[in-house]
């Protein structure tokens, strides 16, 4: 981290730099981290979810539909 009063006198091409370098973090977090964690998450919790199946002949579509049971 930078002390303010030197943030203050950064160049604004600095100040880019800066900003670019902090959100290739952010991504960096969002690519490895976050996504193991939401594909943990889904894991753990998909077989609590019950999907239920129709076929429509008139459409010759197939529906789904959660069948929440208490």
């Amino acid at each position: 981290m930078l002390p303010t009063s030197y943030i203050a006198s950064l160049t604004y091409e600095e100040q880019c730099l800066l900003l670019g370098k902090k959100l290739d973090e952010i991504i960096c977090f969002i690519n490895n981290l976050l996504e193991q964690k939401i594909d943990d998450y889904i894991e753990a919790k998909f077989n609590d979810i019950m999907l239920a199946s129709m076929y429509d002949a008139d459409t010759e579509t197939l529906i789904l539909y959660l069948n929440k049971e208490a």
